[in-house]
């Protein structure tokens, strides 16, 4: 089992080897040490939704986001109901060895993520493909991000590796499942579900659609039905939270410079303009991934159309952190791997997060939420749109002209 990995390393160009000891440095200090002696600050609130659930008082567990206004701490349980049941047993303990245990599994899910997805290619290339896609995966700042915080990205991460190799080895019945548990986990990532339909693969939709149901009907086990439609009708609404500083969504980009905000002060203040700007841009990425999807017709363009989707899913959603993008990694390993592929993926991994706390921080440079300076706090976004660029004028060379 492990002399292939072995055998490989040393075969591995000098750089790739480089690499990849980076990368396992950088697991063992920014992940399992860093991570488990990080505070933790969005799984407290996980936690806090958890033990309510646990205690049957799971009718309250969304008060702090509906009575949320702009200004105000931002920092409230939002997942859908089904996740609430899913994170229910983390509530009968308490929160140290809780978040331990969360950890714990976020390691495992992590590693299990990895070794699904180098699961589709060829086993006598596996390990050389592996590797190069070990040092992608440990070398994503996002990532690391997610670990600290103690968010749901490696779990959600695992259940799409688990999904879809479950839908490409002929067994809907369980890859569905991992794949709603995902989308109810994001539900941004619905957009797969448009993915599915666009490649035709309408067995495994209506397996979704199932479970999509199932899950949605066992959250009510954990939150009323009342306290559900409150819920729902909440998010459909506005937020307020759409200017913050670290939304690399079109919502974010476009409200920071076109509204004034408790986050930012932008060029004018008028938020008809900002939501009719981030609707007329997201209906452009979603029309360019859906033309890309409608052209390519063969399994060839699978992996490049999956990327894409799971890019504009990151674009067009009302609210794309930095630890979001960790869900990045599907679509990088979707992608052929090289050497100098793997090189710019580390580049892109480490420099890209400008907003992040490794670089600065809001209250020490507040000067960039202002006017002119706007622009800076979306560097990833124009990277994120650059790459989804990239893509679709992949998939658009690969397709025959007259299609």
């Amino acid at each position: 089992m492990i002399r292939p990995w072995l055998d490989a390393a040393r075969r591995a160009p000098l750089p790739l080897q480089l690499l990849l000891l980076l990368a396992l440095s950088r697991y063992l200090t920014q992940g399992l040490y860093a991570g488990l002696f990080a505070n933790g600050f969005d799984f407290k609130v996980m936690h806090d939704a958890a033990a309510a659930v646990a205690d049957g008082r799971g009718a309250a567990i969304y008060d702090a986001f509906i009575a949320f206004r702009p200004g105000d701490g931002s920092l409230f349980y939002m997942y859908p109901p089904p996740a609430a049941l899913l994170l229910a047993p983390f509530g009968l303990l308490a929160f140290t060895p809780a978040f331990v245990l969360f950890q714990v599994l976020s390691h495992a899910l992590l590693w299990g993520f990895w070794a699904l997805w180098i699961r589709r290619w060829p086993e006598p290339e596996r390990p050389e493909k592996g590797l190069a896609a070990l040092v992608v995966v440990l070398l994503f700042y996002p990532l690391y991000l997610s670990l600290r915080l103690g968010q749901t990205e490696p779990l959600i991460l695992f259940c799409l590796a688990a999904g879809l190799y479950g839908l490409r080895a002929g067994r809907p019945f369980a890859g569905a499942l991992f794949l709603a548990a995902a989308v109810w986990l994001k539900l941004f990532l619905g957009l797969l579900l448009v993915h599915l339909l666009l490649r035709r693969r309408y067995r495994d939709l209506a397996w979704c659609a199932f479970w999509l149901a199932v899950l949605f009907a066992a959250g009510g086990l954990a939150v009323p039905w009342d306290a559900q439609a409150r819920y729902w009708a909440r998010l459909a609404a506005p937020l307020g939270l759409e200017a913050f500083y670290d939304n690399q969504s079109v919502g974010g980009v476009v409200h920071r410079w076109l509204t004034t905000t408790p986050y930012a002060t932008g060029w004018i203040d008028s938020p008809r303009a900002a939501s009719l700007l981030q609707g007329a841009l997201s209906a452009v990425f979603l029309a360019g991934y859906a033309r890309a999807a409608l052209r390519a017709r063969g399994e060839e363009h699978d992996g490049r159309l999956l990327a894409l989707c799971l890019v504009t899913a990151l674009l067009v959603a009302p609210h794309a952190d930095t630890h979001h993008q960790a869900l990045l990694l599907a679509a990088f390993l979707s992608l052929p791997l090289s050497l100098g592929a793997a090189a710019f993926y580390a580049v892109l991994a480490e420099f890209v997060p400008v907003v992040a706390d490794k670089f600065l921080s809001l209250p020490r440079l507040a000067w960039l939420a202002h006017g002119p300076f706007t622009p800076v706090l979306s560097l990833p976004f124009f990277v994120l749109a650059g790459f989804w660029l990239y893509l679709a004028r992949g998939v658009e060379a690969e397709c025959p002209k007259n299609v």
